[in-house]
């Protein structure tokens, strides 16, 4: 995706910035709400009122910043800890996997199946306001050239690829997070993929992206590897 748009700009430029907004408000919005006992865990508001205050603040930050010239490098940080995220979560793969044959049992009960039930309906909302978007440019009377038009289809279908996968990667992240701070993150990088950036900060990313990625990785499988280490320990005493 990110080789093309070295050619290629995202357009409208401000639907990188609505979802960046968005993510951000989401991600304040569902601090409060984080399991108490992860590591994660934050002093925040606990009404409704005070966290729908402070994300709308982090909302405006987010939309007020925009123009200077420090959100570039705001928007590299994200892509880049998004990726170092990614990489971290393909281990997850690994562990469910090692969980299953060690206990030989999957994820159970009907929370869980909640969960699946809730996340592929706020994914069902997502597509629908998408396509909706589409049917608007093709039958409604938007009148754009040629090359915006391009530029407008290759966009949205870069958004619902990267929300599609970037769903199924912290898919397994999601315990002990509240589903705001899951599709906030999802917006937020998403929004920071299709950011039009220099040509020279593009190339600088792509590199930095796989390093990041790869660290992400290994960094997580070494933890693995030592977690299982220190429970064969245990059990063995």
């Amino acid at each position: 995706m990110m080789v093309v748009s070295w050619i290629l700009d995202y357009f409208p430029p401000w639907l990188a910035i609505v979802l960046v907004t968005t993510g951000s408000v989401l991600i304040t919005w569902g601090l409060p709400f984080v399991d108490p006992k992860s590591d994660f865990a934050v002093e925040a508001p606990k009404g409704v009122f005070g966290t729908l205050i402070l994300g709308i603040g982090t909302g405006f930050t987010i939309w007020g910043a925009r123009k200077t010239a420090s959100f570039d490098t705001v928007v590299v940080g994200i892509i880049l800890l998004g990726l170092f995220m990614q990489g971290a979560v393909a281990v997850n793969f690994y562990r469910k996997v090692y969980d299953f044959v060690s206990n030989g049992s999957l994820p159970s009960s009907g929370g869980f199946r909640r969960k699946i039930i809730a996340h592929l309906l706020i994914l069902f909302l997502l597509l629908i306001a998408l396509w909706t978007i589409i049917y608007f440019i093709i039958w409604g009377n938007l009148d754009l050239g040629i090359q915006d038009t391009v530029r407008l289809y290759w966009t949205i279908a870069t958004v619902i690829i990267s929300v599609l996968g970037l769903s199924t990667r912290f898919w397994f992240m999601q315990r002990g997070f509240p589903p705001q701070i899951m599709f906030g993150g999802i917006f937020l990088i998403t929004g920071a993929e299709i950011f039009n950036l220099q040509f020279e900060v593009e190339l600088t990313t792509f590199v930095l992206s796989h390093i990041v990625y790869t660290l992400g990785f290994w960094i997580a499988a070494f933890l693995f590897v030592s977690s299982v280490r220190n429970s064969n320990r245990t059990h063995r005493r």
